[in-house]
């Protein structure tokens, strides 16, 4: 992958649930203290409990973790964030709006974003809860391709779903940029519409990107709606691509379907043609946000003209840099490595 050069750059302005990201990994001891406990069961899916229970399975992790019987690694995550953060790290003027609680899990998401060059519009309220996206994982993971078993994920958003309160559509910058935006946000009648109305009047790229097949599938109408009249970029899994169930083929011909398949690498859908880039190969030491990462970068390579093909491969490098660290923020020597 070439290195980037930012001679006339636009930004990225991402707009979700502000989360902070867990990710921990048990030995056998602490895998088998933290089943007995909780009883949550191993799968790709996560488990979507209140605040209050998050919170106590994040402190027993962090007891383990006191003991020697576990990994924990903190970031500020969620999906929009997560890709805004990937631009910032290649040199892209990012900002990032959201909501979190007053706590000391808020305070991780504020000083990752910022210390990575994110401008932070995100709002702060007293009595609620810090979102909370924790995957935990057992045992060691060596840095190769292969496989490894499913995690216990949990997923409580709290205080990051008071995003729908605040006034988005008026924090949306001038000049030249994208306006990226998470599909969640659907469950918001007129929300997002509005963010995009005015994104557009400003003459900015709108992208989305669908988070959640379960979303996808209870919100199709609107956001097959809001894709046609609006979006530029779509950027959505194999399974929220079929929840969805597009027929592209009769929707506006200059929208560009970015579907990612995993070890399958990606498809982008574009004025009836498409482009694959092979997944990214090399070392895997956790998998969290790498999706969003290649968002984030191809998104970048859009704010400085590059054509479809160069922005994909881009994003496969930064999600590359992302699967060979730990938690969701991608490797920064790696990232680095990107730049001119």
């Amino acid at each position: 992958m070439g290195q980037v050069k930012a001679e006339s750059r636009g930004f990225l302005f991402g707009i979700g649930h502000a989360m902070c990201d867990v990710s921990a990994r048990l030995d056998d001891e602490g895998w088998a203290a933290f089943e007995k406990v909780f009883g949550f069961s191993a799968s790709c899916r996560p488990h979507h409990i209140d605040i209050e229970a998050a919170l106590k399975a994040l402190a027993f992790i962090e007891k383990l973790a006191g003991e020697g019987h576990a990994d924990l690694v903190y970031s500020a995550g969620g999906s929009a964030l997560n890709a805004v953060r990937a631009a910032s790290m290649l040199g892209a003027k990012a900002s990032f709006a959201g909501c979190i609680g007053a706590d000391a899990l808020g305070d991780i998401i504020v000083n990752d974003i910022e210390a990575r060059g994110v401008r932070s519009l995100v709002e702060r309220r007293e009595g609620e809860h810090t979102g909370v996206f924790c995957t935990v994982r057992h045992g060691d993971r060596s840095e190769d391709s292969k496989p490894e078993a499913p995690p216990i994920i949990l997923a409580s958003p709290a205080g990051a779903r008071k995003i729908r309160e605040m006034p988005l559509a008026s924090f949306i910058p001038e000049g030249s940029g994208v306006v990226h935006a998470e599909g969640l946000l659907a469950d918001r009648e007129g929300l997002l519409e509005e963010v995009f109305q005015s994104a557009k009047a400003k003459g900015l790229a709108v992208s989305i990107d669908l988070v959640s097949a379960e979303m996808a599938r209870r919100y199709r109408a609107p956001i097959l709606n809001l894709i046609e009249r609006f979006v530029d970029y779509v950027f959505c899994t194999k399974a929220e691509f079929e929840a969805l169930g597009a027929d592209i083929a009769r929707m506006r011909r200059d929208i560009a379907w970015i579907v990612k398949a995993d070890k399958e690498g990606v498809d982008c859908y574009f004025q009836g043609g498409s482009v694959h880039e092979e997944a990214p190969r090399g070392p895997v030491v956790d998998d969290l946000g790498a999706g969003d990462a290649f968002a984030g970068a191809f998104l970048y390579g859009r704010t400085l003209g590059w054509p479809l093909e160069a922005c994909i491969k881009l994003g496969s490098a930064a999600a590359a840099c992302a699967l060979r660290a730990k938690g969701s923020v991608p490797d920064a020597v790696c990232m680095r490595s990107l730049q001119a």
